[in-house]
């Protein structure tokens, strides 16, 4: 991912978490769509774990950032 990451999920509505190698969250954002785009360039390069998190329960992902 460069500055945008596709998130898709199978819920309409949640939270998306994404902690550094370190495990400290440094970004966080609410959904209503199952399918969006997720603005990540803030963050400087490296793997990144995403947690999504609805009432369907929690999955857990990585996205690489790259400039």
């Amino acid at each position: 991912a460069t500055d945008q990451v596709m998130v898709e999920g199978s819920t309409q509505q949640g939270v998306v978490e994404v902690y550094d190698a370190s495990g400290r969250m440094v970004l966080s954002e609410n959904f209503i769509q199952s399918k969006f785009q997720m603005d990540v360039s803030s963050l400087s390069e490296g793997i990144y774990q995403l947690v999504m998190i609805s009432e369907d329960g929690l999955v857990r992902g990585r996205v690489m950032v790259r400039r």
